[in-house]
C-alpha cells in the first residue's frame, strides 16, 4: 500500500486504492466495509472497503480475512499483506479524512 497520497494530503483527505482486479469486472462480488477513528480530536477517520468475486470467498477464509475488531494487530497486518499478495482477485479502497477537514465540515454544517 502506497501512503504517498496520505502524506501529500495530510490536511484534507486522501484516497488509497488498488488496481481493479480483472476478475471483479466479470463476476458477482462481495464487499467488506470497515471504519476506524474517533474524530478530529484523536486523529483521522479512515473508511475502507475490500472486494472480490463471490467465488473466492473460500480463499478469503483461508487468508484469515475477518472483522478487523476480531483480529489482533499482528493478524490485521498479515491480512493486509495477504490482500496485496492476492491482488489478482482482491481489490480495496481506503479514504482517510483528516481532522482539519472534519472541523471545516462541522463548521459548515453548523452554519446551515
Amino acid at each position: 500500500m502506497n501512503l504517498d497520497e496520505v502524506h501529500k494530503n495530510a490536511h484534507s483527505t486522501a484516497l488509497i486504492k488498488s488496481p481493479v482486479p480483472e476478475s471483479t469486472l466479470s463476476e458477482e462480488c462481495c464487499v467488506g466495509i470497515d471504519e476506524a477513528g474517533r474524530g478530529p480530536v484523536l486523529g483521522p477517520m479512515v473508511y475502507g472497503i475490500a472486494y472480490c468475486p463471490i467465488s473466492k470467498i473460500p480463499q478469503l477464509q483461508e487468508l484469515g480475512v475477518a472483522d478487523s475488531k476480531q483480529l489482533k494487530t499482528s493478524d490485521r497486518e498479515n491480512v493486509l499483506k495477504q490482500i496485496n499478495e492476492n491482488s489478482e482477485y482482491i481489490g480495496y479502497c481506503v479514504k482517510v479524512i483528516f481532522w482539519c477537514f472534519l472541523l471545516i465540515v462541522n463548521e459548515i454544517a453548523m452554519d446551515i
